[in-house]
């Protein structure tokens, strides 16, 4: 299984922080603990990056679902009104194509299924 992005910070971060901690004038694999301190901020910074990103995706998905309430309401407004319109109204081919079902179209009511009595 792949680490995950925390695994992995968790893992670099245990490697930077005693090298820090014990042995910072030391090299290893020709890196100075600063090289490879700014190599995990590399790390963090992209982290804190994607944390703003998706903040900012958020934001924006509630603006959107907001703008669509909007227009929603405006939309049922205007399909009521053309439902109430002397040219067009509720049977007409613009109710039809807004999705609604026309007067002539509709059923008519309820309707019950008689009984069939079945002989012995």
């Amino acid at each position: 299984m792949p680490a995950t992005p925390a695994k992995t910070m968790e893992y670099l971060n245990g490697v930077l922080i005693p090298w820090k901690e014990t042995a910072h004038e030391d090299e290893f694999s020709e890196t100075k603990v600063v090289e490879f301190e700014a190599d995990v901020k590399e790390s963090v910074d992209i982290r804190i990056e994607i944390a703003n990103l998706e903040a900012e995706v958020d934001i924006k998905k509630k603006m959107r679902d907001q703008i669509d309430e909007r227009n929603k309401a405006k939309a049922q407004l205007i399909v009521l009104s053309v439902a109430g319109h002397k040219k067009y109204g509720k049977d007409s081919g613009l109710y039809k194509a807004m999705g609604f079902v026309t007067t002539s179209e509709r059923k008519s009511g309820l309707t019950r299924k008689k009984k069939t009595v079945t002989p012995k």
